[in-house]
């Protein structure tokens, strides 16, 4: 038996349901909307959300980085809520998100078992406390009947719940203002009520910040319908390689080319130059042999002048003779 395939984009979600805190993650989880969860999820819990609900029945199992970034966002919801389960994955799939041997998260397939198992808890804790209130009731000494502090937690609306976490210490000096109300006590009291009305704005507008970044990382997501999938990129990156191995081979064609249109402009330019040698040596041939008739003719005029001298002598002694 196999999950659903994932077909949907990210989409994170948070919802109430009683006092429980509900977050459903669908798709991929990156480590930025892991941080940006695990930041809401303080402000929550600083403002009394001790009971956290993960919804992952979309979360995309097949991606390891998912899975790691949901390991973190479990162990520091495990280590900061009173109460975390998470739901929507089945037990086949269990093994997948157990954060360590010593830090565990309880893990349901349908969200009404796990709210089922979240109410048995509450009841749980609730109980020994019940014991107390009636303890308490019969002794009208440790009643809280302080007016003024009354009137003061009812200004600023605190809402108390069942937890061993109490990073303000109001829990524990109500309890002491309780058993024995004093100035100071009540002083530390408005101080304390005062620091976390102003967490309170704080967290407000780091709230509306990252609603504000959500919407846009919504309108950015929103250009593509669905995430890169591992076929999609296997396919791309064999088309790549495909038109590399194409790109590879005309480089090959082309060196081959131009490999042999150098062979033979270097066995051209070798003929050209014994041409030239040839062309060179008859040239040379023909100027010597023009030297040599030229030698010759003048040979031939000296001679020449030096038979008409000797004519010219005697042909003067046969005018000069008797």
């Amino acid at each position: 038996m196999s999950q659903a395939p994932y077909t949907k984009s990210m989409s994170i979600q948070f919802s109430t349901k009683e006092d429980i805190q509900v977050v459903a993650i669908d798709g991929k989880l990156s480590t930025v909307e892991e941080a940006a969860i695990r930041l809401k999820l303080d402000q929550k819990i600083s403002q009394g959300r001790q009971i956290i609900l993960f919804g992952i029945p979309g979360l995309d199992l097949q991606d390891a980085a998912t899975i790691k970034n949901m390991h973190l966002l479990l162990q520091y919801t495990k280590n900061r809520a009173s109460i975390c389960a998470l739901y929507g994955v089945k037990k086949t799939f269990f093994k997948l998100f157990v954060i360590s041997s010593t830090l565990d998260i309880e893990k349901f397939e349908t969200e009404l078992e796990a709210v089922a198992w979240i109410e048995k808890v509450k009841a749980e804790k609730a109980a020994p406390k019940t014991e107390e209130k009636k303890d308490s009731s019969k002794d009208p000494e440790k009643e809280f009947k302080d007016k003024e502090l009354q009137a003061l937690l009812k200004t600023y609306d605190m809402n108390f719940v069942d937890n061993d976490y109490d990073p303000h210490r109001l829990t524990k000096l109500c309890e002491e203002y309780a058993k024995a109300p004093t100035k100071d006590l009540l002083q530390a009291l408005r101080k304390t009520l005062t620091e976390i009305k102003s967490l309170r704005e704080t967290s407000t507008k780091t709230n509306d910040e990252i609603n504000k970044l959500s919407k846009q990382l919504h309108f950015q997501m929103s250009y593509r319908k669905a995430p890169v999938t591992a076929s999609e990129l296997k396919s791309k990156s064999s088309s790549i390689t495909g038109a590399e191995t194409a790109v590879q081979q005309e480089i090959q064609m082309f060196q081959g080319d131009v490999d042999k249109f150098q062979a033979t402009a270097k066995e051209s330019k070798q003929k050209n130059q014994d041409n030239y040698d040839k062309w060179q040596r008859e040239i040379k041939s023909l100027e010597n042999e023009i030297q040599k008739t030229k030698t010759q003719n003048e040979r031939s005029v000296e001679e020449m002048k030096k038979f008409d001298e000797a004519q010219k002598v005697e042909v003067d002694k046969m005018k000069a003779a008797p």
